[in-house]
């Protein structure tokens, strides 16, 4: 597991597959009394609102410069 901390956010990188680590969270929020009040799926929201098949990370940085144009 790799920690990054900034002024404004907390980043944590796990070593298990997305819906394991996405189970994890979940239940380790719900243990501190959070919940999740929704799932965002970013491959599907980019190909319906902007037609772009994310297939790699190579896509980030246009998509980041798409969000701060686009609402």
């Amino acid at each position: 597991m790799i920690r990054t901390t900034t002024e404004y956010a907390f980043r944590t990188r796990l070593d298990l597959p997305y819906e394991q680590a996405v189970a994890n969270v979940t239940t380790a929020l719900k243990n501190e009394g959070f919940s999740v009040l929704t799932e965002i799926d970013v491959k599907a929201t980019l190909k319906q609102k902007l037609d772009v098949d994310f297939l790699s990370t190579s896509y980030w940085e246009p998509v980041t410069r798409l969000w701060r144009i686009r609402p």
